[in-house]
C-alpha cells in the first residue's frame, strides 16, 4: 500500500445516523460505512462486525463488551463519537491492542449550555407555569414564583472542558463558583472560582450542583442517600455525565420527601429508562432530557467530524501521526 493511500476499509457506526460532514470524509478515502439499529444490543452489533469483518468502530450508542471486540479480526481502531467511554470495555481493546480514542471538546460548549438552561428551567420554574397555563388554565402568577440565579452558589463537580466552559457561562450572572475535582490544584481553575478540597463543603454550600465528572470506579454513585442529607433543602443539581455518578433511586427519595429542591436530569442509570416505573419522568421538581446535552446541530458534526478524522488518519498515517487525538489506552 502506498504512503497516505487507503485500500477499502469498513466501518460500522454503532446507531443509525453520522454527519454529512463525516459521512463525506469517510467515503471520499475509500471507507464503507455501515450502521446498527439505534440501541442495538451488544449481542447485534456483535453480529454484524464479524459478519462484516469491519475494520474500525465508530461508537454512538450501546454497549461495545468483549464480545463486539473480539468479533472481528480485522479491527484495529474504536472511536467515541463523543467523551464518554464507560459504555467500551477497555480492558478487551488493549488486551488486543486495539486504541480507544474520543472527541475530546468537540461537544463541551453543548453541554456547558444545557447546564445553563436547565438552571434556568428549574430556578424559574418553567415547566410547572408551562404545565399550569396549557393544561389548567391557570393564571395564578404567584404558586410557581421563580428564583434568581444572581449571586447564588454553585457547585461544580468535575473541572475540565466542560466545567471551565460553565464557568464562562455563568460570570454575567456574578454567581459564586465551587469547584471539586480532586485532580486539579489552585494553579489549574481562574482566580474566580474557590477550589474546594472535599465534596461535602461543597454540597453543604452550594445552592446548585453540576455534575460534570466521568463515570468510573470512583465515581459510581459518588452521590448518593448521605450526600443529598448535605445539600440545602432549597436546592438543586443537575446531571449531564453519566446517570451512574448518582444513586438513582437515593435521588428519587430525596425529591419526594423535599430533602433537595429538584434537579435537571440529562443522564439514567439505564438508558432509556423505563418510562412507566422510572419516577424521575413524573416528579413535578424535576426536567428531563433524553441524553442530549452534548448533542446539539454543531456539536453533533464537529464529533463526527473528529471521529471520520481519527479513522482515516489512522489506516493512513499510524496512530502517532493522528492530529489533535485523546487515546483513552495504550498510553505510551
Amino acid at each position: 500500500m502506498k504512503q497516505n493511500s487507503v485500500q477499502s476499509k469498513t466501518i460500522l457506526i454503532t446507531g443509525s445516523k453520522l454527519g454529512e460532514e463525516a459521512k463525506k470524509i469517510l467515503t471520499k478515502n475509500n471507507f464503507q460505512i455501515i450502521y446498527t439499529e439505534d440501541y442495538a444490543s451488544s449481542s447485534e452489533i456483535a453480529f454484524i462486525s464479524k459478519q462484516k469483518q469491519i475494520d474500525g468502530l465508530i461508537v454512538r450508542k450501546g454497549i461495545i463488551d468483549r464480545e463486539v471486540i473480539n468479533s472481528s479480526n480485522k479491527l484495529k481502531i474504536i472511536v467515541k463519537h463523543g467523551v464518554g467511554y464507560n459504555n467500551i470495555d477497555i480492558d478487551a481493546a488493549t488486551n488486543l491492542n486495539i486504541p480507544v480514542l474520543i472527541t475530546v471538546g468537540a461537544n463541551s460548549q453543548s453541554v456547558a449550555e444545557h447546564v445553563l438552561t436547565l438552571m434556568l428551567v428549574l430556578f424559574k420554574r418553567i415547566l410547572l407555569n408551562h404545565k399550569g397555563l396549557t393544561c389548567n388554565r391557570n393564571w395564578n402568577r404567584d404558586i410557581n414564583q421563580g428564583e434568581e440565579l444572581y449571586k447564588k452558589n454553585v457547585g461544580i463537580i468535575g473541572f475540565g472542558r466542560i466545567g471551565s466552559k460553565i464557568v464562562d457561562l455563568l460570570k454575567p450572572l456574578q454567581m459564586n463558583i465551587l469547584v471539586f475535582d480532586p485532580f486539579l490544584s489552585i494553579k489549574d481553575i481562574p482566580k474566580s472560582v474557590k477550589l474546594v478540597d472535599n465534596l461535602e463543603l461543597l454540597l453543604k454550600e452550594s445552592d446548585i450542583i453540576s455534575v460534570n465528572c466521568p463515570l468510573n470506579k470512583d465515581t459510581f454513585h459518588l452521590l448518593g442517600k448521605n450526600e443529598f442529607l448535605l445539600m440545602k433543602k432549597n436546592s438543586y443539581i443537575i446531571n449531564t455525565s453519566r446517570g451512574e455518578v448518582i444513586d438513582e433511586n437515593a435521588l428519587i427519595d430525596a425529591l419526594q420527601e423535599n430533602r433537595i429542591a429538584g434537579a435537571g436530569i440529562d443522564v439514567f442509570e439505564m438508558e432509556p429508562p423505563n418510562f412507566i416505573h422510572n419516577k424521575l419522568l413524573q416528579l413535578n421538581n424535576v426536567v428531563t432530557t433524553p441524553h442530549i446535552a452534548g448533542i446539539t446541530k454543531e456539536s453533533f458534526d464537529r464529533m463526527g467530524v473528529s471521529a471520520a478524522n481519527m479513522i482515516v488518519g489512522f489506516f493512513k498515517n499510524g496512530l502517532e501521526k493522528i492530529e489533535d487525538k485523546a487515546i483513552v489506552n495504550l498510553r505510551k
